[in-house]
């Protein structure tokens, strides 16, 4: 089969007018991170699943997504959850709240492409902090 990316986002479009095709897909190797244990699976499958689930009907309730829209939306999340976790109930307060969170800043268009590249020097995220001083690698 040769080598193949750990995921890879493709997008299609063949064919002219009504009938055309307009396509987009998600292919991951089913050997990348996966579940680590059966606790592991236990909160990944139960209680972020679950948060998830507990966010969009937030979403609903609070209007972020109007009830009378819902039978026309459709919604993919992908859920990581730490192989070190241990908390069920944190795993789903935290799933809750992240789900309501990223679809209300899906549906305000958050983050803005200015605000991005604001924040850019140095970029944070929840796993890593890059340095105050960035040199590409042709600089080094």
């Amino acid at each position: 089969m040769g080598e193949l990316p750990v995921m890879a986002r493709g997008e299609s479009f063949i064919g002219k007018g009504a009938d055309a095709a307009h396509l987009n897909t998600i292919l991951w190797r089913r050997d990348g991170p996966e579940i680590a244990s059966p606790e592991h699976g236990s909160l990944t499958w139960g209680a972020a699943q679950a948060g998830i689930a507990a966010g969009v009907a937030d979403a609903v309730a609070g209007e972020v997504i109007a009830a009378a829209d819902c039978d026309d939306l459709a919604l993919i999340a992908a859920v990581w959850v730490n192989p070190d976790a241990t908390d069920a109930e944190l795993v789903y307060v935290n799933n809750r709240a992240a789900t309501l969170a990223a679809v209300a800043a899906g549906l305000q268009g958050l983050p803005r492409v200015p605000d991005v590249a604001a924040a850019r020097h140095p970029p944070v995220s929840p796993c890593y902090t890059a340095p105050e001083v960035y040199q590409p690698p042709d600089a080094r």
